[in-house]
């Protein structure tokens, strides 16, 4: 028998600093004017996964949260850092 799928838990849930971090890059991103796809096209990604990670549906692995913060120009410690100062 199929079972449906699992829902996905709410990233607040497993740690507040995920949601944190979705809050700080869409913040930093409309501070600096850019739009969702420049932002990806500046970080080399998709620009559904720059909406995922803005609406807190996907947590971004290091990889890609090096590479948001290369778009922003910002440091990832500056990210994290500002992330963990709200939780």
């Amino acid at each position: 028998m199929p079972t449906s799928p699992t829902p996905p838990i709410p990233l607040d849930t497993v740690a507040p600093v995920c949601g944190a971090i979705a809050d700080v890059i869409r913040e930093q991103r409309e501070a600096r004017g850019l739009s969702m796809y420049e932002l990806a096209k500046r970080a080399g990604i998709s620009r559904g996964t720059v909406g995922l990670v803005e609406a807190r549906r996907s947590v971004p692995t290091f990889d890609m949260g090096a590479r948001i913060c290369a778009g922003l120009g910002i440091k990832l410690s500056e990210l994290v850092g500002q992330a963990e100062r709200r939780c």
